[in-house]
């Protein structure tokens, strides 16, 4: 999707700009091309000065961005000079006009860099600390398969993270070599190995999915994902669809939290086929990964999410979203994969899963927010079955 998106506006932009050279060269076809060059050549200086934090990622963003700005500058340049021309606006001196285009073109390819760059939030994320608890046995003699995760961390260009991997792999063949090794060693050296792969995908997914290029092609992929609720929406979706909206616009921060699932409520209940059957698959591959959740502490986090393919089911753009109320929290994103997690696994298993809290400074706007919450889930007949 990402590519596709790419290559659109490119095609798109270099069209409308081209048609806009050929049928507007005799009003503003010199401020046009000083548009084009300007541009161009501060591309060039941003990459030469900026080379060390542009990637293929960055490049990509920046190319696609300036390809939907610049037909939008030189619109506004023909406008201008043909107003201009037929005397609808003073007319200025041609010097000033190729002044104006000049800086134009620098002016957005400082802006098309500046959006094309991740946004490196400056909130620290809460540390997921290791922690030794309770863990099925690991069989003696079970060994990790080595030679896939180093494959991914060299793909990676991880070697730091390589090298703590081939490490752990030395310690588990010296403790193989005894006649009785020990069990609780096998299993923090298979955990530690698998958590470093599951950090290194993780980060490198962070730094490759913070451009504007790509965050359009997720919400893009988001929007299709939802395409098949949309025929059947109502009312009283509408109004929920107004409390999420101003969840969004209000909250004052986002927290990583893990909760038990069965604290998580629904803000509306599964009761449409296609969302239904979809959860039904996302319950199949949950209960099919109990020992992938056992191994990591029953922890479902995100980055476990991110890098094993039997949850591929619940890799989402936004991740689980949750407002707090008094009796838990009320997932308003994400809520078919937290009804997903209650289905497979009800009373019988505590999962920890790892949502976003949002949270609100403002306490008048907090109660405000769970008072409409509150009269969503109760307009859509929501019953907790947890």
């Amino acid at each position: 999707m990402r590519e596709r998106l790419f290559q659109g506006s490119i095609l798109v932009g270099g069209l409308v700009y081209g048609c806009l050279l050929y049928f507007y060269y005799a009003y503003a076809g010199v401020q046009l091309i000083i548009l084009w060059a300007t541009y161009t050549i501060s591309f060039g200086a941003l990459f030469f000065r900026q080379r060390g934090d542009f990637s293929y990622q960055v490049w990509t963003a920046k190319m696609a961005i300036g390809a939907l700005g610049l037909p939008v500058a030189a619109s506004i340049l023909v406008f201008l000079s043909t107003a201009m021309k037929h005397g609808s606006l003073v007319q200025i001196a041609s010097h000033w006009t190729y002044l104006v285009s000049g800086l134009g073109g620098a002016f957005l390819s400082f802006l098309s860099w500046n959006h094309a760059k991740p946004k490196v939030s400056s909130k620290v994320a809460p540390t997921k600390e290791f922690t030794l608890e309770p863990a099925p046995p690991v069989e003696v003699g079970a060994t990790v398969d080595w030679g896939t995760l180093t494959g991914t961390l060299i793909a990676k260009e991880d070697l730091t993270r390589l090298k703590s991997l081939r490490v752990l792999q030395r310690i588990q063949v010296i403790l193989q070599q005894h006649s009785s090794p020990n069990e609780d060693a096998l299993r923090i050296i298979k955990q530690e190995s698998e958590r470093l792969v599951a950090d290194s995908i993780a980060e490198s997914k962070g730094r490759e999915e913070g451009d504007a290029l790509t965050q359009a092609a997720q919400l893009l992929e988001w929007g299709i994902q939802k395409l098949p609720e949309l025929a059947e929406l109502d009312v009283a979706d509408l109004l929920m669809a107004k409390v999420i909206a101003e969840i969004q616009s209000h909250h004052s921060s986002v927290e990583n939290l893990f909760v038990d699932h069965r604290s998580l409520k629904a803000i509306h209940p599964i009761d449409r086929k296609t969302a239904d059957d979809k959860c039904n698959q996302r319950a199949d591959a949950a209960r099919a990964a109990l020992q992938v959740l056992k191994a990591n502490n029953m922890r479902l986090s995100e980055d476990l999410i991110a890098s094993n393919a039997q949850l591929e089911a619940f890799q989402s753009v936004t991740g689980i979203q949750v407002v707090e109320i008094p009796n838990g929290y009320v997932t308003f994103e994400g809520n078919g994969r937290r009804e997903a997690i209650q289905r497979a696994y009800q009373d019988t298993e505590s999962v920890f899963v790892e949502v976003r809290v949002y949270r609100f400074n403002d306490v008048k706007k907090q109660r405000d927010i769970v008072r409409q919450i509150e009269r969503v889930r109760k307009w859509k007949k929501v019953q907790d079955t947890i």
